[in-house]
């Protein structure tokens, strides 16, 4: 052979060589590199894991906590005491007042009827609400019968919708219950 094909063949054997070499320095770098980052996302997702784990024991811990103060609020409000082996509650609490109070929830037209709701702070079991419904000269009396729910009770008027004036009205319900309790609940409605 001669020296210009050796020189040749042994720069292509170089060039090859240093080929082979990149390729495997570049396939050792990628295992090495991929080995590496698994690991710190692996590391990274069992963080989020315990991070997320810590967070919602956190969470139950401090729903836990509102819940207890919730309760010592509501006990603080009702002042429980006890007396005698009986259960006491503080005069505050409305079911205890002698006078019915209460507010009118709703009031509108409802297909032929004028409708008007009555909502007390008290839970009444039985007894009778009265309207008078006024507008300028106009009054207008109905009665309805309480309706008892557990906490409260109410009170549903259901008039003729050609009774009722268009404009501004002022309500006055009485409510007497079957016991000593009644009160009067006003307020305004309008058609």
């Amino acid at each position: 052979m001669t020296r210009k094909k050796q020189v040749r063949k042994r720069k292509t054997k170089q060039v090859i060589f240093f080929l082979v070499l990149i390729i495997v320095a570049g396939i050792v770098g990628f295992l090495v590199y991929d080995a590496y980052f698994k690991d710190n996302k692996k590391k990274e997702v069992e963080t989020e894991k315990v991070e997320e784990k810590e967070e919602t024991k956190e969470e139950v811990e401090e729903e836990t906590r509102e819940e207890s103060r919730k309760k010592e609020v509501i006990e603080e409000n009702w002042e429980i005491k006890k007396e005698d082996g009986v259960r006491v509650i503080d005069e505050n609490d409305p079911n205890n007042s002698e006078t019915v109070t209460g507010y009118i929830s709703n009031s509108g037209v409802k297909g032929d009827y004028y409708k008007i709701m009555v909502v007390t702070e008290q839970a009444l079991s039985e007894g009778e609400c009265k309207l008078e419904l006024e507008n300028g000269d106009a009054t207008i009396t109905e009665t309805a019968e309480v309706t008892a729910h557990p906490n409260s009770a109410s009170c549903s008027f259901k008039i003729d919708n050609e009774k009722v004036l268009e404009g501004k009205h002022t309500a006055k319900i009485t409510i007497t219950t079957t016991g000593d309790r009644s009160g009067i609940i006003t307020g305004e409605v309008e058609k």
